[in-house]
């Protein structure tokens, strides 16, 4: 083979090289989020939103919904070193790590689990509750601090409960409704913490009503009794993952709807339901569901917190969990990982930010990379040493420029994840 021919080749394989480097990210697919629903969130196409709950220090964790089993789960509950533990939501520096948390992940709005009652004197059921809503009200007490001194704003809204148990035979109606008056005058109405503060959707405050047997909507419109505080809210319903429902467990997966869909890791709530985590197979399934269709005006990932069944994403140490009913977080090697959910969530929403073009980066439609990033990039650069080098040896300076160059694109291209 002649010199003028190896050096054709060799300037061939760079190009094909530099081609396929600089083309090899997935092209964004056209599923950016159509529907105009109107909401107060940060201005994305889609808002993100999560379950939040309060808790106070020991109470509910050594016996879970009164199963006689403890919650084995420790929660994070401070960074900078990471400490794990029983969480406090009467701790303002927990609530503001939260805070803090939530917003570097670009999540729009939290909705406080309220379906155990506490709300007004008017229900019976859920009496002894009431330290659930103080812990709430503190929550938006820091909601509000933390919205006046930052860009990224959170919002919050409320979920009741409507099921059998909660109604004690009173009409449906009539139970959504002195709730949703508890939850307009205390919540909505506050001066520190209502108005914008509170999540709105089409111009009114959302409200969530919980029934696991019925569509609360449906019960709702049906209601022809007094609603003066209920028709001051944008109503939703949640249940067990049905179409177009803001929760609650999964039943059927991530469900798509141009509204709301779910992305739940598993759930157990110690009386017999049961979706297990799959070692994270089960919540990187619903994410990849959600990123391979059109997105919708409204994401809810089940839950930042909610470790009563087990459905919580943030930061914790499962190594105590007895890999029953509480499944340990172990990544595909049997390790321990107690960032797991929470990274595969802030991924998956980095993922919709750059689907809906408000984020500059790579997707992937995936919520999980197994090459560390630092050990991605330093491949590149060993690839770009070994490039030129082999250019330079056959003496073909135009090929190693090229697979620089090629090189260094893609660096920078794998390295965009800021928002502009």
């Amino acid at each position: 083979m002649n010199k003028m021919c190896k050096k054709t080749i060799v300037l061939l394989f760079a190009f094909i090289l530099a081609l396929s480097l600089i083309s090899c990210e997935k092209e964004i697919p056209d599923y950016a989020a159509t529907n105009e629903l109107i909401t107060n969130g940060n201005g994305g196409k889609t808002d993100v939103g999560t379950w939040y709950m309060t808790y106070n220090n020991s109470t509910m964790w050594s016996n879970n919904f009164g199963s006689g089993n403890p919650i084995e789960y420790k929660a994070l509950i401070s960074r900078n070193p990471d400490k794990y533990g029983i969480p406090n939501s009467g701790d303002v520096d927990e609530i503001d790590m939260h805070l803090e948390m939530l917003a570097e992940a670009k999540i729009d709005f939290v909705v406080f689990d309220i379906t155990n009652g506490g709300l007004t004197s008017a229900l019976v059921y859920g009496t002894g509750n009431e330290w659930i809503v103080d812990n709430a009200k503190l929550t938006c007490e820091r909601i509000a601090l933390w919205n006046e001194k930052n860009e990224w704003q959170i919002k919050y809204a409320l979920a009741i409960g409507t099921y059998g148990a909660i109604r004690e035979g009173k009409p449906y109606g009539y139970v959504a409704e002195v709730q949703a008056e508890a939850v307009y005058k205390d919540f909505y109405e506050n001066e520190v913490y209502g108005g914008d503060h509170y999540y709105q959707v089409d111009g009114k405050p959302l409200l969530i009503l919980f029934d696991w047997d019925t569509n609360a909507v449906e019960e709702w419109n049906y209601y022809a009794g007094d609603r003066t505080y209920g028709d001051r809210f944008t109503i939703r319903a949640a249940q067990c993952g049905e179409l177009g429902t803001y929760g609650w467990q999964t039943n059927y997966g991530t469900v798509i709807h141009d509204e709301v869909e779910l992305v739940s890791p598993g759930f157990a709530n110690n009386h017999g339901s049961f979706i297990a985590r799959e070692d994270g197979a089960y919540y990187r399934r619903n994410w990849e569901k959600l990123l391979s269709n059109k997105l919708p005006r409204i994401v809810m990932v089940m839950a930042f917190n909610d470790f009563n069944e087990h459905l919580a994403v943030m930061p914790a140490d499962s190594s105590g969990c007895n890999d029953v009913w509480e499944e340990k977080w172990e990544d595909e090697n049997g390790n321990i990982d107690n960032y797991m959910y929470w990274n595969m969530t802030v991924n998956g929403i980095r993922q919709i930010r750059i689907m809906n073009g408000e984020m500059q980066g790579e997707f992937t439609g995936l919520v999980i990379d197994n090459t560390d990033d630092a050990d991605a990039l330093q491949l590149d650069i060993d690839l770009l040493v070994c490039l030129f080098a082999i250019g330079l040896t056959t003496g073909m300076l135009c090929a190693a420029v090229i697979c620089v160059i090629a090189v260094v694109k893609h660096i920078a291209r794998t390295q965009q994840n800021e928002i502009p």
